[in-house]
């Protein structure tokens, strides 16, 4: 039989809110982007309430990372929508100069091997 994860509330608060400010994100702007209040978010990383699995899910996009991560802090493998989440949200323009910067990015690492 597979034994199943435990949560951690506080563990998965501290995930968020070190995830919102590696984002540096405020909690305000969090709330901008994922259409849930303040005072909830405060109150999901202050421990005092448990996001739904809607709520999770809505956090997860809007931090560039999953749901299993801020759950249980770990990834199964590299996933690279967090990338394409990120692209998406910014103009033609915007991903062209992107692409640009990942190609140099990508350039420079491969010399140093």
């Amino acid at each position: 039989m597979k034994k199943t994860k435990e949560i951690n509330v506080q563990d998965l608060a501290q995930r968020i809110k070190q995830k919102r400010l590696d984002n540096n994100f405020t909690v305000e702007k969090l709330s901008d982007l994922t259409g849930l209040s303040s005072n909830y978010l405060f109150a999901i990383e202050g421990q005092r309430k448990t996001p739904s699995v809607k709520s999770l899910a809505n956090i997860a996009t809007e931090l560039y990372t999953d749901v299993d991560y801020l759950l249980f802090g770990q990834r199964e493998k590299t996933d690279i929508s967090t990338l394409t989440q990120m692209l998406e949200q910014l103009s033609e323009s915007e991903r062209k100069h992107a692409e640009v910067i990942l190609r140099e990015f990508v350039h420079a690492v491969s010399e140093k091997k």
